[in-house]
């Protein structure tokens, strides 16, 4: 979004961060193929860890990665006794994915970069840090008022949208009649 803002780049098609989830996890599941075993864990997923920080249960999903990252052996870098990876397995990606859906809201994974910034924005403008139990209800309260707020310019822009259909078939009644 840094791009667009900056440099007028457009976009990818990957616009949500359950999107983004989904195409990582093609990635995941070709990196942890190629490995042959769990060992590899930890350096794929340590790249998605942080993409919920500062949203409502983040942590809980950064701890839910955690846990599959675990599940490839010790952390002191012993992975010699890494699970080989069984038939009939949950893949990585499907793993990522439970992560996701079990800890987070839909509106925080199918929320589009714009929304999530302009979140970002009114949180840090009412002082509502990230998603610890001290902020809940700033949190809960700036999530219902930037809602709030969206509808409403989304209600402004349907009317805008049919005033102008309705002032472009004037016209042409108008054109119509002279002609």
């Amino acid at each position: 979004m840094a791009d667009e803002f900056i440099y007028g780049a457009e976009g990818g098609g990957v616009n949500t961060r359950r999107l983004l989830l989904e195409e990582y996890g093609k990635h995941a599941d070709a990196e942890e193929m190629a490995a042959g075993s769990k060992s590899q864990r930890r350096r794929i997923l340590r790249p998605i860890t942080t993409l919920f920080t500062g949203e409502p249960n983040g942590k809980r999903f950064r701890v839910a990665l955690d846990a599959l990252m675990k599940t490839a052996g010790n952390k002191r870098g012993k992975y010699m006794n890494a699970a080989k990876i069984e038939e009939g397995e949950e893949k990585l990606s499907e793993l990522i994915m439970k992560c996701a859906t079990d800890c987070l809201s839909e509106a925080i994974l199918d929320q589009t970069r714009e929304q999530a910034f302009e979140m970002g924005l009114l949180r840090a403008e009412r002082g509502s840090g990230g998603g610890g139990t001290k902020n809940d209800g700033k949190i809960k309260n700036a999530i219902s008022d930037w809602n709030k707020e969206r509808k409403e310019q989304e209600k402004e822009n349907k009317l805008e949208e049919e005033e102008e259909e309705e002032l472009a078939e004037e016209t042409l009644d108008d054109e119509s009649k002279l002609a």
